[in-house]
């Protein structure tokens, strides 16, 4: 009887191991593109949010806090206190988005993302 447990035991700690050695991961690896030296507010940061925040009404005036729309965004972004040009990676704008703190529940790619900071660095001009 004692043997037949120990050969059962040794044999399911065998399985789990066979089983646990069987894991994969698979990494995903994004090809982030480099920010380009000049990044424009109306026609590189207006289409993400165009894409990405008011397609369903959502960041428009009138809805939440943030009103996104082309006409709006620039003020409303400082007036809310979103752009921080002297520590660009802790701006509202970027860290509410950047995962793992993803409020956009991936409406963001990587590339996306590298420009909003990329434009923050650079001065968050209203180009």
């Amino acid at each position: 009887m004692k043997f037949r447990r120990k050969k059962i035991q040794l044999l399911l700690i065998f399985v789990y191991l066979v089983l646990l050695s069987a894991c994969e991961y698979n990494y995903i690896e994004y090809d982030i593109e480099p920010a380009p030296d000049s990044v424009s507010f109306g026609s590189d940061i207006i289409p993400i949010f165009d894409n990405s925040c008011n397609m369903g009404g959502c960041h428009t005036a009138g809805h939440f806090a943030v009103d996104l729309t082309p006409v709006n965004a620039y003020d409303d972004l400082w007036a809310k206190g979103l752009i921080d040009t002297i520590s660009p990676e802790l701006s509202g704008l970027y860290t509410k988005f950047y995962p793992p703190n993803s409020h956009a529940d991936g409406r963001y790619d990587a590339n996306e993302m590298v420009l909003i900071l990329a434009w923050i660095e650079q001065g968050a001009k209203d180009n």
